[in-house]
């Protein structure tokens, strides 16, 4: 390198490009902080609540877990035990009916409205199959048109139209 005047290495005339130093932007995501529970997990679950100094506190309208709610068994009502003669009063529907004083072979069968029994028409007692005769469910319970008609075979011909008042 040849020196010029000042003693000092030749510059070129160049000039030289200054290079902006970049800095990268920090690639790491920023995170929020998660309400933590002691030791259950709350994944999955709709459970809102508030956070106050560390209390956590529930808010209301949130449905009990199915651990607390009390089970209600779904029992059927008592059987209708009734003359094959008679009209039944006051039935539910899904409630079994046993049939008294049966004098013989003898036919249920379908009146002038809806079969108000589960099993038929045309029920056949007594039946080697010893079927259980339910009060069907679907029918109405609005007072006049909760009436339900069958014919018993052997009953007198006055009799033997008999009906079923289905109240609930």
């Amino acid at each position: 390198m040849a020196k010029s005047k000042s003693g000092k290495g030749k510059s070129s005339k160049r000039k030289s490009s200054k290079r902006k130093s970049t800095k990268r932007k920090s690639t790491k995501r920023k995170t929020t902080k998660r309400k933590t529970t002691r030791g259950k997990s709350t994944k999955g679950k709709s459970i809102k609540s508030k956070s106050i100094k560390g209390k956590s506190i529930k808010r209301k309208g949130i449905k009990p877990r199915s651990s607390q709610v009390k089970r209600v068994q779904n029992t059927p009502p008592p059987p209708i035990n009734v003359g094959i003669c008679t009209d039944i009063a006051d039935a539910l529907m899904g409630q079994q009916v046993n049939f008294t004083g049966v004098p013989g072979p003898c036919t249920i069968s379908k009146g002038n409205t809806t079969w108000p029994f589960n099993w038929g028409p045309d029920i056949h007692i007594p039946n080697p199959a010893n079927p259980v005769i339910l009060i069907a469910h679907g029918l109405n319970t609005s007072p006049g048109q909760n009436v339900y008609e069958y014919v018993v075979s052997c009953c007198t011909p006055q009799q033997a139209t008999k009906t079923v008042t289905v109240t609930g």
